[in-house]
């Protein structure tokens, strides 16, 4: 459904171009236009799929890896080859408890180093933005992490139990310089509780 306001928007565009018609109405001269597209859109698929059984017949392994992803299929046991997230269970139920918990997660890159890419747990970041009744603090230096840690501490000591929640800390693996305009304060302001 398209919003009032998008409407009243797109009145002044109607006018300007001649457009007389009502709201969603394709023209009988656009229809026959768009439709030659299905019988070139057959004949496009002809050939592409005798293409690429000719490559199938002289690349069968190629061709066996690339099939799945061309029909967006998922591989056998494709969630074996997902990291293990053996803490959301827990994190989960400290967020519906209204635990007072802080949780200080670091390696929050996508940049490697000596630990290898088992231990950069950035992927589930946003699975715990979206989880309701935890508090996400990420911090970009030194004096937004000291920042970020009062505003947890405060926030597990929250004296109405509907403001309390487990707090999350996301910290980086890499070196952080300190921001110019940085303060242990700034950014870090109580309502971030309500």
């Amino acid at each position: 459904m398209v919003a009032r306001w998008e409407l009243r928007k797109l009145r002044p565009q109607e006018k300007n171009l001649g457009w007389a018609h009502q709201a969603f109405h394709v023209p009988d001269d656009v229809k026959k236009h768009w439709s030659r597209n299905i019988s070139e859109g057959k004949v496009v698929e002809t050939e592409w799929n005798e293409k690429f059984a000719a490559y199938e017949n002289k690349y069968k392994e190629d061709a066996t890896e690339l099939k799945p992803i061309i029909s967006d299929e998922l591989p056998v046991d494709w969630e074996k080859a997902l990291p293990v997230n053996y803490m959301t269970p827990a994190i989960r139920l400290a967020a519906l408890s209204k635990s007072r918990v802080i949780y200080v997660m670091t390696h929050d890159s996508i940049g490697l180093r000596e630990d290898g890419p088992t231990h950069q747990p950035i992927e589930h970041i946003s699975s715990f933005r979206t989880m309701p009744n935890i508090l996400m603090l990420r911090p970009a230096d030194g004096n937004e992490t000291a920042g970020a840690y009062r505003v947890a501490i405060l926030n597990t000591k929250a004296s109405e139990s509907n403001h309390r929640k487990p707090s999350w800390l996301t910290q980086s693996n890499r070196n952080t310089y300190s921001l110019p305009y940085s303060t242990i304060t700034s950014g870090t302001s109580m309502h971030m509780l309500h």
